[in-house]
């Protein structure tokens, strides 16, 4: 059933008003990353949130941050590649791309091995071929260790049972 208020809840505690594109001071303004997470739209705020990071290697990174950032990370890879293919300069603007978010991505697999219980030196696991790289995936798919560890709270905010 429809009111006729004009503002209405979103879900999350605040008001939107409906005939105005505006929330509480405006879009995420003064609202932290998890807040504006919340609302419709926000998967680009993961990759954002992983590029605004990217000299952090201490922490954790939960499961849907790395996933949403290596997510938007293949998209743009694949749209550079695509457009280096029509406009004949193979290589250029995606290998400037790579090497720009080399360090974010670095620093979220990192964090997301953090996550894990495991050091981020794990990271060099990779390296081994064939079941190195399938430990590494292992490590990226499963879920972090419950409440607190060494590396720091849980990136969820769940305690442990």
């Amino acid at each position: 059933m429809m009111h006729n208020n004009p503002l209405a809840s979103c879900g999350c505690g605040c008001l939107i008003a409906r005939r105005r594109k505006f929330h509480r001071g405006g879009v995420g303004m003064g609202r932290t990353l998890e807040e504006r997470l919340k609302h419709k739209g926000a998967a680009m705020e993961w990759y954002l949130g992983v590029l605004k990071k990217y000299t952090v290697f201490d922490g954790r990174a939960r499961r849907k941050e790395y996933w949403m950032f290596f997510l938007f990370h293949m998209i743009v890879a694949i749209a550079l590649v695509i457009v280096e293919s029509i406009v004949l300069f193979p290589g250029v603007l995606s290998g400037i791309y790579m090497l720009g978010t080399l360090l974010p991505a670095i620093g979220v697999s990192i964090r997301r091995l953090h996550d894990t219980g495991k050091s981020g030196w794990w990271i060099f696991i990779s390296l081994v071929p064939i079941i190195g790289g399938l430990w590494y995936l292992y490590l990226m798919v499963i879920d972090g260790s419950a409440g607190d560890n060494q590396y720091g709270a849980n990136p969820k905010g769940v305690a442990a049972a």
